[in-house]
């Protein structure tokens, strides 16, 4: 089901952690510990809630603060809540890296000491690198993670819903530039097709992990997690 309950999308926040040899990064930060009611956010949405992202660290038995980077695919605060939650964030010193077009409606304050500007085909990370994918917002960036011959693409809020990937047409009412994001979706979805390739869908509720399937007429396939 792609709707909830109450006729909202049934989607989920979180983030995506990378390691490799001893080393680790975090693409999105979450929504931080917050929970919005519907009728705090966007018409569309229904209840913002967060606050489970350091249990997952703790699961995992990773702390924050060994990372060397956490990436945003954009500056909207369902991807940058942990970063900047309050009082204080735990990757305080940690660098925090988007595209330069992000940065630059940013207040001037904030995350000054540690923040990194992103630029297209740049490797942020080892096998990690930022891949311009504008529509959402201006400066919105996927990340492509390549090891041992397979590749996963991180691509943030090109896609919202397993829905848009057979109708890439759709406009969507929270891409500032609609136009740009159907162009965007096409261009992603074509990538997605590739051999060896899967994906991280941010707001892809339970099947966050998956790839476009030739056997299913190019539809989702979720990975077995």
């Amino acid at each position: 089901m792609l709707l909830d309950g109450s006729g909202f999308l049934a989607a989920s926040i979180g983030g995506l952690l990378i390691e490799h040899e001893g080393r680790s990064m975090l693409i999105d930060a979450g929504f931080g510990p917050r929970r919005w009611a519907a009728s705090q956010t966007h018409p569309v949405l229904g209840v913002l809630q967060g606050g489970r992202l350091m249990q997952s660290f703790q699961a995992a038995g990773k702390d924050p603060l060994d990372l060397e980077v956490v990436a945003f695919t954009h500056l909207h605060d369902d991807h940058f809540g942990w970063a900047f939650a309050a009082p204080s964030s735990p990757f305080q010193d940690v660098r925090l890296a988007a595209a330069a077009r992000e940065w630059a409606s940013w207040p001037s304050s904030g995350a000054a000491h540690n923040r990194l500007e992103v630029r297209d085909g740049q490797e942020i990370f080892p096998g990690v690198t930022a891949w311009a994918t504008p529509g959402h917002t201006p400066g919105h960036t996927s990340y492509i993670v390549e090891s041992a011959g397979q590749r996963l693409v991180a691509f943030g809020d090109v896609f919202h819903t397993v829905a848009q990937l057979e109708q890439p047409d759709w406009k969507v009412t929270m891409d500032m530039q609609p136009e740009e994001a159907v162009h965007t979706r096409k261009l992603v979805r074509d990538e997605l097709a590739r051999p060896n390739t899967l994906a991280f869908g941010n707001h892809f509720s339970d099947v966050q992990f998956g790839r476009i399937s030739p056997a299913r007429d190019g539809l989702w396939e979720p990975a077995v997690q």
